[in-house]
């Protein structure tokens, strides 16, 4: 009888052991994914943005054009993320 009881409860760890193992594989892959697609939004961004500093020197002595290629430098490229989403609501405060 205790035979039988140690052999399910041998059989039970070792299922759960392996449940676990797939789990954590899982998670490291998915894990890895997201880190390369964050590393490509990035990749992106950053060559949006040397893209618009390009415009911005392109844009001297021409007032209108480095007024409208710098705003759009601000925008795109110099985020505070720390600073309030619109006035009266604020991320995290």
């Amino acid at each position: 009888m205790y035979s039988i009881l140690l052999a399910i409860l041998g059989l039970a760890l070792a299922a759960n052991s392996l449940a676990d193992d797939t789990a954590t594989k899982e998670f490291q892959q998915r894990a890895e994914a997201l880190g390369q697609s964050i590393s490509s939004d990035n990749a992106m961004q950053s060559g949006r943005c040397a893209e618009l500093r390009r415009q911005v020197e392109a844009a001297r002595g021409k007032p209108q054009r480095l007024s409208t290629a710098r705003q759009a430098y601000q925008e795109e490229c110099t985020r505070d993320y720390t600073d309030s989403v619109s006035p009266g609501l604020s991320i995290g405060r």
